[in-house]
């Protein structure tokens, strides 16, 4: 019987296998799921090479910057502006 393996990953320990996954099925879920239904990433606005590539450059950029905006220290940033928010990062 020839066997059958669903990871390339040591099987020394189990559950870190279960973990690695549960941490993938998150970027797909909230990363690439996302990106594709929420920001229309594969819905181009045109589709000339220079629609495509702006849309295929900008829409993960402003995806980023919304993910971190939504993190406590980008809205601290935000609300305090770059100068007051190194000076207490530099202490």
């Amino acid at each position: 019987m020839k066997e059958i393996f669903i990871t390339d990953l040591p099987v020394n320990e189990p559950l870190n296998i279960l973990e690695d996954y549960d941490l993938r099925s998150i970027i797909e879920n909230q990363g690439f799921r996302e990106l594709k239904q929420g920001y229309y990433l594969l819905s181009f606005p045109q589709k000339n090479k220079n629609a495509v590539t702006s849309h295929c450059i900008l829409t993960p950029i402003i995806f980023s910057f919304v993910n971190a905006y939504r993190t406590k220290e980008w809205r601290e940033l935000a609300e305090k502006g770059i100068r007051r928010w190194r000076e207490k990062q530099n202490g």
